[in-house]
């Protein structure tokens, strides 16, 4: 749980340092550039520990290639994120404490140098995690990933690494830092600026942070290398409480990849200062233009209306989509693996759930393309990507509601008729999957063939947009219309009749699993009203409008306009939430 917590605070802490100077690329000094690179490490960090909160619960079942890779890179921006911090101390010394020698030197070109270099000397200090393979140890009936040397020599190798990592990935780096830090504290005493006792709570705040992330582990690291060493006696009892305060004090160490963020930019007034401009001054969203994102809001009024909606900025969109595509293509790459590993234990609802995470996948993958799209508010990919890019994702979303739908009468089949007749058809179910995905791609070719790379008069920019005449808005309605229906609303009432009579066959039964059965399948048609009712009901609106049905005025445009740029949003989080209700909730699964 302490390992999914600290994923889940690094990764949209680490994002959001990394958006904010990614923004401001123009006014980035070498200190940012080593700030983004440290991001770029705590972010892989982060990344490796759903691996391990899963491997505590049921050992290391990913296999002996993941279990290399997974602790090289752990491994390597364990190494990288160290020295990227003493790189920050290096750079802060120069500047404040060496500002003339500073000056003459090519600070830039230095900086990517030292980066470069800082990532090959990761990677090649991480290179014994090759050592690393997934095996089983006595009395333990999970398999475990670790070292792997053989007996003879089993423990000069760990000593070994144990003493590289203490000098290298602590000591040292430890007493850079101090001497960088202690100097530059020395000189901002001597100085009578208003900053400076800022400066020096954010050098005790960087140094405290530090000591008390990483200390106690090495401490414990320590011990445990001197136990095996012999130069301490070992016991059982002994060895039990090094192993305990080992990982202990490793979850201790993890936090601070969180605690990144917050020290080296949110504390720093310049960060601080360029995140909230970031926030405030960022070019709104205009009515005016046509869709920036997806074909959902796949086209706007061109009524002459002046104002803009000043409720909403790009950027706000722009993170939505960042974070979204991110759980997105983490859940569902983690349902593939997992439903890949099931091969003689494999149900029709896994071969749906493979199906519809690939769907998920697929749509996860076009967000960060159309964030950059709003971001510049100028497509810049050409037309062949624009066509690309808009059927993907066309395909994805028709293809992920129907398996939806496939899920709910595969369970009505399972629970209420009690037939096995699906689950022993495996081929019938990929016909049916094959089907589902034909279904999606020919509704997403209309899209494919009208969508180009368009400039649009009185714009010195293009956009990603269906290239029709006004002639053809009855086509525009139509393909609407088949939207609404096709795409939601028969969804929806089969999703509804099947799990209606799933409940109902439920409540008659005597089963301790009844409740848990009942809870879930309530959660997965709330989740589906929740994230798209809202996004139909505004385009359905935005429909009647075009029709001529609703009275269409610059204040309802710009309220709709407004409406459905946040509710897509909300639609969108559903490809990051299918694999948590679909999978995750499953204790098969899990």
């Amino acid at each position: 749980i302490l390992f999914v917590h600290i994923f889940l605070l690094a990764i949209p802490g680490n994002i959001t340092v990394g958006l904010v100077i990614l923004w401001n690329l123009r006014f980035l000094s070498p200190s940012d550039i080593y700030l983004f690179h440290l991001i770029i490490a705590d972010l892989l960090m982060a990344l490796t520990l759903p691996f391990f909160s899963t491997s505590l619960i049921l050992g290391w079942v990913f296999g002996d290639a993941m279990c290399k890779l997974i602790s090289v890179v752990k491994e390597a921006n364990f190494y990288t994120s160290i020295l990227f911090l003493v790189c920050i101390s290096v750079d802060r010394y120069m500047v404040i404490v060496r500002a003339m020698e500073a000056r003459k030197v090519q600070r830039f070109m230095c900086t990517w140098v030292v980066c470069v270099v800082v990532w090959i000397v990761g990677i090649l200090l991480s290179l014994p995690a090759l050592y690393n393979n997934a095996h089983y140890v006595k009395g333990n009936d999970l398999q475990i990933c670790a070292e792997s040397y053989e007996s003879d020599i089993a423990d000069e190798w760990r000593i070994a690494n144990r003493l590289m990592r203490h000098l290298l990935g602590f000591l040292l780096p430890l007493c850079i830092m101090l001497t960088c830090y202690g100097l530059t504290v020395a000189r901002l005493l001597r100085t009578r600026g208003f900053q400076r006792q800022r400066a020096m709570k954010v050098i005790a705040a960087v140094m405290v942070a530090f000591l008390l992330c990483w200390m106690p582990f090495n401490l414990a690291t320590m011990v445990d290398t001197l136990l095996r060493a012999k130069l301490m006696e070992n016991g059982c009892q002994a060895q039990h409480a090094v192993s305990l305060a080992m990982f202990v004090t490793q979850s201790l160490a993890l936090l601070h990849c969180c605690v990144n963020p917050l020290l080296y930019a949110f504390v720093g007034e310049k960060f601080r200062k360029r995140f909230f401009q970031m926030i405030q001054k960022t070019r709104p969203i205009e009515r005016s233009t046509p869709s920036r994102s997806t074909s959902y809001n796949d086209f706007h009024s061109f009524i002459p209306c002046s104002n803009s909606l000043d409720d909403i900025n790009s950027i706000g969109v722009v993170i939505s989509y960042i974070v979204v595509s991110f759980f997105g293509l983490t859940g569902n790459t983690l349902v593939m693996f997992v439903v890949c590993t099931m091969k003689s234990h494999r149900r029709p609802t896994d071969i749906y759930l493979m199906h519809l995470a690939i769907a998920d996948l697929l749509f996860s993958l076009t967000l960060p393309i159309w964030a950059m799209y709003i971001k510049e508010s100028n497509w810049v990919f050409g037309t062949f990507m624009c066509k690309l890019v808009s059927g993907v994702q066309e395909m994805a979303v028709y293809s992920g509601v129907f398996l939806l739908a496939c899920i709910s009468i595969d369970r009505y089949m399972a629970i209420v008729k009690a037939t096995q007749f699906f689950s022993k058809q495996h081929n019938l179910v990929k016909i049916v999957c094959g089907f589902v995905w034909l279904g999606a791609t020919l509704l997403s070719i209309p899209i494919m063939v009208q969508r180009e790379a368009i400039e649009i008069n009185g714009y010195n920019m293009q956009h990603c947009y269906e290239n029709i005449t006004e002639n053809t808005e009855d086509w525009r309605l139509g393909l609407r219309v088949v939207r609404h229906v096709v795409g939601f609303f028969l969804p929806l009432m089969v999703m509804t009749v099947c799990y209606s009579c799933t409940i109902g066959t439920l409540s008659k039964a005597r089963n301790s699993q009844k409740h848990k059965a009942m809870r879930v399948i309530l959660c997965v048609v709330l989740a589906f009203v929740i994230c798209w009712l809202p996004n139909n009901v505004a385009e359905l609106i935005d429909t009647l409008m075009r029709a001529g049905l609703i009275k269409d005025t610059c204040k309802s445009r710009d309220a709709l306009n407004l409406t459905m740029y946040i509710t897509q949003v909300l639609a969108f989080m559903h490809c990051a939430i299918n694999p948590i209700l679909y999978a995750f909730v499953g204790k098969k699964f899990r």
